[in-house]
């Protein structure tokens, strides 16, 4: 005598089904789903569709306080060039006093 199994199923509960499918008050995620793909798909490349096909500016302009903020930045280039060039030359004038140091100790050595 050949075994005969029985298979059952359940379904999910009604309010995971009616989340799921929906409802007649309510759309449910599988068909909100597919009419968001369904957009999706119909305007693809189209221009202004999504961000990758935006035609529009893409950078706001800059507030008043950061065009100020961006002038002042401006404004202080090549300030420093009075220091670095004061270090150039009190770097200069350490290596003459050395040099003589070293010209002075040579010849007391002879």
């Amino acid at each position: 005598m050949a075994d005969k199994s029985t298979y059952s199923y359940q379904y999910p509960a009604e309010g995971i089904m009616n989340l799921l499918y929906g409802t007649s008050a309510a759309p449910g995620y599988f068909p909100m789903l597919q009419s968001y793909y369904g957009d999706q798909f119909q305007n693809l490349g189209q221009a202004d569709s999504s961000p990758y096909t935006y035609t529009g500016e893409r950078i706001a302009g800059f507030a008043p306080r950061e065009e100020y903020g961006m002038e002042l930045a401006d404004a202080t280039v090549g300030q420093y060039k009075p220091y670095l060039d004061r270090q150039q030359q009190l770097t200069e004038q350490g290596i003459d006093v050395q040099q003589e140091g070293v010209d002075e100790a040579a010849q007391k050595y002879r």
